[in-house]
């Protein structure tokens, strides 16, 4: 089954003929493991081969698209905030619950929502969905900003 390239081959193979003004020839149609994705000759007859490679796992990457498309603004936050996401956390899920935890973190003065008061977990299902992700502490002498992160 043939596989179509990825967005990154695509551009890598156009740099290559846009800056060494070369043809570049699709290679790697999934037949085979480890087939490079193109192959190349440059004018004086050397012949190269493209081999694009993403640092990261595909499941990561896309989650991290996924968060960077959202505003992570909490309204009444006075703190800074970094959370790391266990596997399987869906965004909507953080996205609904991320308010409480926070909120009830800086009322009662920790940096982790494990540390709020036991008796306030029953309060909220924030808590049962804690155990799926993955929590930094927060950083209440950093002081939250609204700034949009760049891309």
């Amino acid at each position: 089954m043939a596989k179509s390239p990825r967005a990154e081959e695509l551009f890598a193979e156009e740099v290559l003929r846009r800056v060494l003004g070369i043809e570049v020839t699709q290679r790697d149609d999934g037949s085979c493991d480890r087939m490079v994705d193109a192959l190349f000759e440059m004018p004086d007859g050397r012949q190269g081969a493209l081999e694009v490679t993403t640092i990261g796992e595909r499941e990561a990457l896309e989650l991290e698209a996924i968060a960077a498309k959202r505003e992570w603004h909490v309204d009444g936050a006075r703190w800074a905030w970094m959370v790391h996401v266990g596997r399987g956390v869906l965004m909507r899920e953080l996205e609904h619950h991320l308010p409480t935890l926070i909120r009830l973190c800086e009322r009662h003065g920790v940096t982790d929502p494990r540390r709020v008061p036991y008796r306030l977990h029953g309060q909220s299902t924030a808590f049962e969905w804690l155990d799926t992700a993955v929590w930094a502490p927060g950083r209440p002498a950093c002081l939250a900003s609204r700034a949009t992160p760049k891309s």
